[in-house]
């Protein structure tokens, strides 16, 4: 949603994004090589960051809104596979209540998600985590 007039859909600024449906994949890319706008370091594993954004799920009370990393590797049986551990999963909120706002915080751990058969892969690009 892009607006430059009030909209209810849209929390602060004049960009929104809006998927209708059940499932959405959104990607921001945080791997090593982003530009300094988006990251001024690179990640390392034991890095701790902290993700916090709004969600409004429309119409449906009472749902449970998930947030994973994803991680790219060639060294992976595939390349976007997720690890068979939940250490990918960096939250799980339940939305109390439609067309509401709220806010989904999380502290996440860097690392454990890049590990693959004991073996940790670090992202080599932008683009892989």
């Amino acid at each position: 949603v892009n607006s430059t007039t009030l909209h209810p859909n849209i929390r602060s600024g004049q960009q929104s994004l809006s998927v209708t449906g059940g499932r959405c994949f959104v990607m921001r890319h945080v791997g090593p090589g982003c530009f300094k706008a988006r990251m001024s370091e690179d990640l390392l594993e034991g890095d701790v960051v902290r993700i916090s954004f709004y969600v409004k799920i429309l119409s449906q009370s009472k749902q449970v809104f998930q947030v994973e990393s994803g991680h790219y590797h060639t060294a992976k049986r595939s390349r976007w596979a997720i690890p068979d551990d939940d250490s990918h999963i960096i939250a799980r909120t339940l939305v109390p209540r439609a067309d509401e706002w709220t806010k989904i915080e999380a502290i996440h751990t860097v690392g454990p998600d890049w590990t693959y058969d004991g073996v940790v892969l670090p992202p080599k690009r932008c683009n892989h985590y």
